[in-house]
This record gives C-alpha cells, sequence and structure tokens, in this order.
C-alpha cells in the first residue's frame, strides 16, 4: 500500500505485529520503513494503518472513533428531506449487516450555537435505545467522529406523513382504489398499535 513492499519482513524481524496496532504518528519512525527517513511516507503509513484497523458497529452499540479511524459504512444516498433543524440525514448501509440499509443523523457535538453537549447526546441515545417498534423508525446503533454524533436509525424512512400528504408518490397514486384504501386502513392501524406501545 506504502510502495515498500520489502520491509514487510523486516518490520516483522523487528518483532512488530498487528497487536501493537495503531502505531502513534512519533513512534512510526521505529519501523524504518524507509532506507533514508522519509517523513513523507511515516505518515502515509499512520493514516493508512486506520483503513485496516475498522471497528465495525453492530446493533445496541455506541462508539467512539478517533479522528483518523474509518468508519466503516457507506451513504447510499443524501435524503431530499437533507435538514431537520439543521441536523443532515443520510441514507447508509454498512459492509457487515448485508441488505440493511439505514437512516442516518448527523448533530454537532459541543458548546457552540447549533451544537448540542456530547453528555446531553449520549444521555439522549440511552433514552431512546429502549424504543423499538417494527412500525416506527428506531435505534440500531450511535457513534461519534470529529466532533459529530450520529444516530443510526432501521429502517430508513423515505417518506414523512406530513410530505406523503403534501406530495403523495406516483407509485402510490397507480395502484387500484381497492389496495390504496386497504394500505390506509393497514397505516392506520400501524399507527394505533404504536402510539398504543408508546
Amino acid at each position: 500500500d506504502l510502495g515498500v513492499p520489502d520491509q514487510i519482513f523486516g518490520v516483522i524481524d523487528d518483532g512488530w505485529d498487528d497487536a501493537e496496532l495503531p502505531i502513534a504518528l512519533e513512534d512510526v519512525d521505529r519501523l524504518a520503513l524507509t532506507a533514508v527517513r522519509d517523513e513523507k511516507v511515516e505518515k502515509k503509513f499512520y493514516q493508512r494503518q486506520f483503513h485496516y484497523l475498522l471497528k465495525p458497529l453492530q446493533r445496541g452499540s455506541h462508539l467512539v472513533y478517533g479522528d483518523h479511524e474509518v468508519v466503516p459504512l457507506d451513504v447510499v444516498e443524501r435524503s431530499p428531506l437533507a435538514t431537520h433543524k439543521s441536523h443532515a440525514i443520510d441514507k447508509v448501509k454498512l459492509p457487515n449487516v448485508s441488505g440493511a440499509f439505514f437512516c442516518r443523523r448527523r448533530y454537532s457535538l459541543g458548546a457552540g450555537p447549533g451544537a448540542i453537549p456530547i453528555s446531553e447526546f449520549l444521555d439522549a441515545i440511552q433514552g431512546i435505545k429502549g424504543l423499538q417498534n417494527e412500525h416506527m423508525v428506531s435505534y440500531w446503533a450511535s457513534y461519534t467522529h470529529n466532533g459529530f454524533g450520529y444516530v443510526l436509525f432501521s429502517p430508513p424512512s423515505d417518506l414523512t406523513l406530513k410530505s406523503f400528504l403534501a406530495t403523495t408518490p406516483s407509485q402510490f397514486k397507480h395502484l387500484a382504489k381497492t389496495r390504496r384504501r386497504e394500505l390506509l386502513m393497514n397505516w392506520i392501524l400501524c399507527l394505533v398499535d404504536t402510539l398504543c406501545y408508546l
């Protein structure tokens, strides 16, 4: 990855192994990656090691990622509901959870304007963890990274009731009248079930 494959055996011979990763930037020079010290290669090694030290998100977990760590998820699409109270919303997928998509909300953490203190963010996570219902978007996992807090919800929502009523999707309009009525009645029953649960 760094263009110095011959040094792999030298690093192993010097007793370095995966358990010692991540190696701090000030200690990377001890690996002797190049014959003459090259700070560019050392910095690249420091940054690239985090691409191999992935901490995957698991259901119900909260992880704290360091600034250089890589969060193993892919943004599938940016929602047309892009911001709500200045919190970005994305549709994402995780490599360790095949076939599932999640709604990810981003919150600015800190003491500045529009930000929330990290303690409040963590308290809110504890409050929503127990709210799990098949008829509503529910907490799946969360993490902090680079000054932001992120919460993954499942299943991802494509519409809100307000947006559905304002602009009814064409796929719903094209359904037979009896099928539309059936769906509306089922939605009402699901809504009642969810309200009873809450």
